[in-house]
């Protein structure tokens, strides 16, 4: 298992963005915490944010700013 897979195993918020995006496809930021807090019970809105970091670093999520809203989707190639 490479590192990065490791790391998302270990990490439930992480997993949650994942999914919901799988799931619903691109969202809001605001649309991306109401169903990974319907999922995971709990989520700060902060916590997500770093993940969404992390995940867009990595090339997992694509964060696209349109004004002062935030469109979350997965990458895709």
């Amino acid at each position: 298992m490479s590192r990065v897979d490791q790391r998302m195993a270990d990490d439930g918020i992480a997993r949650a963005i994942v999914e919901v995006l799988a799931v619903n496809g691109p969202t809001t930021l605001r649309g991306l915490e109401r169903e990974v807090r319907r999922l995971r019970g709990t989520a700060s809105r902060r916590v997500i944010r770093e993940r969404l970091r992390v995940l867009e670093r990595l090339g997992i999520v694509r964060v696209e700013r349109r004004g002062r809203r935030m469109v979350i989707s997965l990458a895709t190639d």
